[in-house]
């Protein structure tokens, strides 16, 4: 009976980590605030928003929002995101990245179902109540 618990308990342990590489799940904060970091570690980089990581077996995948200057090139924001890659790519070079320039405060609000939310959008939702007659 011991023998057979310790196999059961071994199968349960190889079930899990299986499990734990097929299933894909979002980044460790240590990881996440890794790649916030990698992302701001350039003076041109002003914010990082919208921030979303996923493992799925031995790949990373994430994306997020980076806010630049309005007023570079398209030719210069896409030489901040390519060096931004890069860099992300030293720490996790099994990554998929994907990083979407917002001109610093220019940007429309992104919608779908992992928008930013509108400040309006509150009030859409809960609007305020009709005053009493």
């Amino acid at each position: 009976l011991v023998v057979a618990a310790l196999l059961v308990w071994a199968a349960v342990g190889v079930f899990r980590e299986a499990a734990n590489q097929l299933m894909d799940h979002e980044l460790p904060d240590a990881e996440r605030a890794e790649i916030r970091r990698l992302a701001l570690d350039d003076p041109r980089v002003m914010n990082v928003h919208q921030l979303r990581t996923r493992a799925s077996g031995p790949y990373v995948h994430m994306q997020m929002h980076m806010e630049l200057d309005p007023d570079l090139t398209l030719e210069a924001a896409h030489r901040v995101i390519v060096e931004a890659e890069r860099r992300l790519l030293t720490a996790f070079p099994a990554a998929d990245i994907l990083i979407h320039a917002d001109p610093r405060g220019r940007a429309e609000p992104h919608g779908g179902a992992f928008g930013e939310a509108r400040p309006d959008d509150a009030e859409r939702s809960n609007p305020a109540p009709d005053p009493a007659p």
